[in-house]
């Protein structure tokens, strides 16, 4: 199974940010093999946050992330932007 949803993720990551119908549909499927797998929801978080301007769903996927590992620094960034981006600033402050 790890491998298979590797493979979707790797799938997804290439066709970022240019061919999103590609990258959603990867996702997608990564996200049903794993629905915890920190790099799909920290992927599809930007796809909704930095392409869609849907921060509210981006945050939730970003948390999703911080909830399995809050060390992950990769997403913090992009969590932080997004909370800004959504005037949430004391929670970005945090």
């Amino acid at each position: 199974m790890t491998t298979i949803n590797s493979n979707y993720v790797f799938k997804a990551l290439d066709a970022y940010p240019y061919e999103l119908e590609k990258c959603i549909e990867a996702l997608n499927y990564a996200l049903s093999y794993n629905e915890n797998d920190e790099m799909a929801l920290s992927l599809m978080g930007r796809v909704y946050a930095e392409i869609l301007n849907n921060y509210e769903e981006g945050i939730a996927n970003y948390k999703l992330v911080l909830a399995e590992n809050i060390n992950n620094l990769e997403v913090q960034s992009h969590y932080i932007n997004a909370l800004l981006w959504n005037e949430n600033y004391n929670e970005a402050e945090e």
